[in-house]
């Protein structure tokens, strides 16, 4: 089954004080939560708003240690990051995987996770690499790597993984 990105700003707001709650980088460490930088950005950045994308991703079966994201698209940056984020209560959570994405369509892109996981759901993020290239610093360094945006929601997909 495919779902679109479509999401209501309620779930957006959840989103943002979700991730802030969960205080936790890619490895699962505690870290602070990441805010809008009062500095100014690095001038490689991509300036706000002009970095645009799309996720589909579909429920699927597996062992637990991929996942597969059925397309992506990004616009306005040269690369990205797919980062899986767990459920938590509905809302995105902890990252269990992430892969790097270059501008422009790409499809069946297969994320290895960190761990293997159970049968759940997850939510497939797409990001921008905006200050060191190459490196998720999404929550490990403030205001890095944040995710894409579609007007107030993030582009990203839920998908249901039954590992078995």
């Amino acid at each position: 089954m495919t779902r679109t990105t479509t999401r209501t700003v309620a779930l957006g707001l959840m989103l943002v004080a979700g991730l802030a709650a969960c205080g936790t980088d890619d490895t699962g460490a505690a870290s602070s939560p990441a805010a809008p930088s009062a500095s100014p950005a690095p001038a490689s950045a991509p300036a706000a708003g002009a970095v645009t994308g799309a996720v589909t991703a579909e429920d699927q079966s597996g062992d637990g240690t991929t996942l597969t994201v059925a397309s992506v698209e990004l616009a306005g940056a040269e690369q990205g990051w797919i980062a899986v984020h767990q459920d938590l209560d509905g809302k995105p959570g902890p990252v269990v995987g992430t892969l790097q994405v270059e501008q422009g369509s790409t499809t069946d892109l297969v994320v290895e996770l960190d761990e293997p996981v159970l049968t759940g759901d997850y939510w497939p993020m797409l990001h921008v690499d905006d200050t060191t290239p190459g490196e998720y610093e999404f929550l490990a360094v403030e205001g890095a790597d944040l995710p894409v945006l579609d007007g107030e929601m993030p582009v990203m997909q839920m998908l249901t993984l039954s590992v078995g």
